[in-house]
């Protein structure tokens, strides 16, 4: 009985919340990947990319250790990672601790990230947990092919082998993925293709905002 009145009153809120997504502005995002310079560096290999917070949630040991296979199997690549957080010194010392200073490059915070999206070849997101990933988002928008692994809520933003790659949550999960869209330059144009015929503009969110406002006027 506790259970069902429980959930009388839960369900009784039903007309109470209201989800508004992180407001994805494609116009926007392909104007801002377009200024600013991007990478500096004159590297001519596989550029892959992963944007996040420096801490355990986000998986960069995963990362790291799915570079060192990649670089073992002498894959020319490079991963750059934008963003800061408390696990940067750790993290450092296990790039050097596998010997990938030139391989795995911290960039740190950048106020535009678009340009590195865009010119990247693979966005990486090896996290353990997210909620909705807005740089997954972002990388959606600007059509690059998406690795990510399998946490709980992947499944509202990837489509697996439709508009990116999910893999198993482990380095050895995103090393094959990785692996799989550098052997097999098909599997990423593909993925591309899709996202671009997906529509990513979700701006209309703010009209959500916009009808709390007006509700609230008239208390």
């Amino acid at each position: 009985m506790a259970v069902i009145n429980l959930w009388k009153r839960l369900f009784g809120f039903r007309n109470k919340i209201l989800s508004i997504d992180n407001i994805i502005n494609p116009r926007l995002i392909n104007l801002l990947s377009e200024s600013g310079t991007g990478f500096q560096d004159s590297f001519s290999g596989y550029r892959i990319l992963t944007i996040g917070r420096l801490d355990y949630q986000k998986g960069y040991d995963y990362a790291i250790e799915a570079c060192k296979r990649l670089y073992d199997d002498k894959l020319n690549i490079r991963w750059y990672v934008i963003g800061a957080g408390p696990e940067l010194a750790q993290l450092k010392n296990m790039v050097i601790e596998n010997e990938l200073e030139d391989s795995f490059v911290f960039l740190g915070q950048k106020s535009n990230p678009y340009p590195y999206i865009k010119q990247c070849d693979i966005y990486v997101q090896p996290s353990r947990w997210e909620g909705k990933s807005i740089a997954i988002d972002e990388a959606k928008v600007l059509y690059k092919p998406i690795i990510t692994t399998n946490y709980p809520t992947v499944g509202c933003q990837i489509e697996h082998q439709v508009n990116g790659i999910i893999v198993e949550m482990s380095s050895l999960g995103v090393y094959f993925g990785i692996k799989s869209l550098i052997t097999n330059a098909n599997i990423g144009h593909e993925l591309s293709k899709n996202l671009r015929e997906e529509n990513l503009n979700n701006s209309r969110e703010i009209d959500k905002l916009y009808r709390i406002f007006g509700e609230v006027s008239k208390w």
